[in-house]
């Protein structure tokens, strides 16, 4: 088994600059702290379970992306000649 890369001390440290992610239950994972980190947090978007890496992206994004989409019209609504 692979040593942590980040102790429980700078776990939390990094999630109070906002730079790991806080679980419901208070405690925080997928620390983003230099590139390497974001390299792993970009690959494992997807494997995380509802609760954790996938509710905070569609949280996060979700509202963002939802506003820029262009609505196509209803197809069927008659149009003025």
């Amino acid at each position: 088994m692979a040593k942590a890369k980040y102790n429980a001390a700078q776990l939390k440290a990094l999630g109070a600059k906002g730079h790991a992610f806080k679980n419901p239950d208070g405690s925080y994972s997928y620390p983003i702290d230099d590139a390497e980190d974001l390299g792993k947090a970009i690959s494992a978007v997807g494997r995380g379970t509802p609760t954790t890496m996938r509710s905070a992206s569609t949280s996060s994004v979700g509202p963002r992306r939802s506003g820029s989409r262009k609505r196509s019209p209803t197809i069927g609504t008659p149009t003025a000649a």
